[in-house]
């Protein structure tokens, strides 16, 4: 596997990667009703870019686990996406906590996307 990055257990289990490929299903799941109940009660724009990177997370998710972790650029299809979903889950609490007002604010963006 030249050019990755790390050898994922992915390789080693190639039977059974079939399993993990149709369990990112329940992201896809998950994100379609989040984006429903996100419109129905008409929740901020974070809420819904929210479930939109749930939405990339099962792609990239899918696109590495079909093929076994076997490429650098399937790696960053499953990574990249979830610091992006983990940023935006951020947002969604800003302003709910005292913890996540100013002046507090940057510093739990910067622990939380750091």
């Amino acid at each position: 596997m030249a050019g990755v990055a790390i050898r994922w257990c992915e390789s080693e289990v190639r039977d059974f990667e079939w399993s993990n490929t149709l369990s990112n299903g329940s992201f896809l799941v998950a994100a379609l009703a989040g984006l429903r109940i996100a419109r129905r009660r008409r929740l901020p724009a974070t809420f819904l870019a929210a479930e939109a990177a749930l939405v990339i997370v099962f792609a990239g998710s899918v696109a590495f686990h079909a093929t076994a972790g076997g490429s650098w650029f399937a790696e960053l299809l499953d990574e990249i996406p979830m610091g992006l979903l983990a940023f935006t889950y951020l947002l969604t609490v800003k302003d709910v906590h005292a913890w996540t007002r100013p002046p507090h604010w940057r510093s739990v963006l910067w622990a939380g996307g750091g």
